[in-house]
């Protein structure tokens, strides 16, 4: 795989793993109301609320610092890199779409999040450091 066809991938990986989260930031009543029990009380309601719109946020500046790096060219030329973002983002997407169209539990969000956000976030960031550190000025 060359590199002119992984930047697309991950371009287009980043860009759809982060409109799915939108999405989910809009309509997330379904999802906190599949994790509750028959008779939950406001303070339940609002605890799995904020509990998942934190989530969501964290995934969310995740991806955006990802998106950055990415367009400014810190780790466009990482194949490494690219391919942990392309499986991790592509994955994000189809699970976080499943996600709102069978309305699953909270508590597999954080599964997601793990997986699918937190991961290629930490080896951005192992990647970014090791750029700028290793980076020699003219």
């Amino acid at each position: 795989m060359s590199m002119s066809s992984l930047m697309p991938s991950r371009f287009l990986s980043l860009v759809a793993h982060f409109v799915i989260l939108v999405t989910a930031m809009s309509d997330k009543k379904a999802n906190v109301l599949a994790s509750l029990p028959w008779d939950f009380t406001e303070e339940e309601w609002n605890g799995k609320m904020r509990e998942l719109s934190a989530g969501l946020i964290v995934s969310l500046v995740f991806i955006c610092v990802e998106l950055v790096t990415f367009l400014f060219g810190v780790t466009m030329f990482l194949p490494m890199q690219s391919v942990i973002s392309i499986f991790c983002h592509g994955g994000g997407a189809i699970t976080m779409g499943i996600f709102l169209v069978d309305v699953w539990d909270t508590y597999w969000f954080w599964w997601s999040f793990g997986v699918f956000s937190a991961v290629p976030f930490a080896c951005e960031l192992a990647s970014v450091t090791s750029v700028l550190c290793l980076f020699k000025g003219t």
